[in-house]
């Protein structure tokens, strides 16, 4: 399995920088043994097609991925994304695990958040109410 590897030049948007408006496309996708995430529609919402190389990087235990020629994943058949082991064991991600897949399309970057983040993500939420 790949290993993550140092950060391409190429920046990452701050995810406070991800836009306030409609334009996000969301999906749940479940984790199969190979570590594919079977959600197509936000993948397609990129534009991304299978053999395309992404650069992976974890934020706050949430998995961004964007579209970089030295990327060490691909784009597989479907298309769908697929996250290293390594990464998996790194944000907790098990086979059959349901997550979050995030798109934001203007800046070409997936999220992909478990069901862990989510859940710190709503009670801190509800707790500011």
């Amino acid at each position: 399995m790949p290993e993550l590897q140092p950060m391409s030049p190429m920046p990452f948007p701050e995810l406070s920088a991800l836009p306030g408006d409609t334009s996000m496309r969301y999906g749940m996708g479940t984790v199969d043994a190979s570590g594919r995430v079977a959600e197509r529609t936000v993948v397609r919402s990129l534009s991304w097609q299978q053999g395309d190389r992404l650069q992976l990087r974890v934020v706050a235990n949430v998995l961004v991925l964007r579209a970089e020629p030295l990327g060490q994943t691909t784009v597989v058949s479907g298309p769908y994304v697929a996250i290293p082991a390594p990464v998996r064991i790194r944000v907790g991600i098990r086979v059959g695990d349901r997550v979050l897949l995030a798109a934001a399309p203007a800046h070409e970057v997936l999220l992909v958040l478990t069901s862990a983040v989510l859940d710190v993500a709503l009670v801190s939420f509800w707790q500011r109410q």
